[in-house]
């Protein structure tokens, strides 16, 4: 148990080293992408593309470091509104174009990361929280300018346009369901499920959509999960241990998601396969042999 825990702490403080020495190359690909998939980029300076980008990779570096600590997950917010203050300022930006930056700086991140390496699902669950959590605030930020900065907006404005920012943040949210970890997405005190990748329905054996976590399952089959996610919500801490979920031991990784407002409103999970299981072939094999 030691071994892994330290393991696990190895490998996010090398995802770290690897940001730290790839993160200006990063931002050339992002600049580069969003030349291509962002129609109004190009009326932009690099500098203006780039934006907060460096105190971003800064935060994030840190994050992996040390842990999401408080202070950092705040950085992350405070980084992620001021960046929406500045789009909004771009009145060529809208809010789908914030959605396909956020879509292309994880691609970038995630790939490069990837390249002669695995990602344990602590380093990538540190790395989507500080990337959905700069989205969320980013969007909200940029709502709360543009509404009150333009004289003309009729009433109802604010409105769509957070309703586009649910809608936004769930394409963004479904853009990381393709993981090669068991994940799942949940929302308010009863957990319902939001969103779940095939890797987390074929260990549950069962669909989980729109249902709650006490619905879902039996309160024997879930008693380890259930206590950790109430704990979650409950606190607004990042928790990772180890659990048995439907007989089979896993180390789960969770990490609350916000509102607007500074609210618990749900949270990410992910669970480890076994480290022996590496490969993404073997894990498939993992989960159809020991659950069907």
């Amino acid at each position: 148990m030691n071994f892994t825990l330290h393991k696990v702490e190895l490998e996010t403080q090398t995802a770290a080293e690897k940001i730290h020495r790839l993160r200006e190359s990063m931002i050339d690909d992002f600049v580069l992408l969003c030349h291509e998939e962002i129609d109004v980029a190009t009326r932009i300076s690099r500098d203006g593309l780039v934006d907060s980008m460096p105190v971003f990779f800064d935060n994030l570096e840190a994050g992996l470091l040390t842990g999401r600590t408080l202070d950092n997950i705040a950085e992350s917010s405070k980084i992620g509104s001021q960046h929406g203050k500045v789009r909004a300022q771009q009145r060529c930006f809208t809010i789908d174009d914030i959605t396909v930056e956020y879509r292309i700086l994880a691609r970038v991140i995630f790939q490069r990361l990837r390249e002669g390496a695995t990602l344990t699902p602590e380093s990538e669950t540190i790395i989507l929280d500080a990337i959905l959590r700069g989205f969320g605030n980013a969007v909200s930020s940029f709502t709360e300018f543009r509404t009150f900065t333009r004289k003309n907006f009729i009433d109802g404005t604010k409105e769509k346009l957070a309703r586009a920012l649910e809608q936004s943040q769930a394409e963004l949210e479904s853009f990381f369901m393709h993981a090669e970890e068991p994940m799942f997405m949940t929302v308010g005190r009863n957990h319902r499920f939001t969103l779940a990748n095939e890797y987390f329905e074929k260990i549950v054996q069962r669909s989980v959509l729109g249902e709650s976590l006490a619905k879902t399952f039996e309160h024997e089959e879930i008693d380890d999960l259930l206590l950790a996610m109430n704990m979650v919500f409950e606190t607004g801490s990042y928790y990772s241990s180890e659990i048995e979920l439907l007989g089979n031991g896993y180390k789960i990784y969770l990490h609350p998601r916000w509102d607007a407002h500074g609210m618990v409103k749900g949270m990410m999970g992910v669970l480890q396969i076994p480290s022996q299981v590496s490969t993404k072939r073997d894990k498939r094999m993992f989960i159809e042999v020991r659950h069907h």
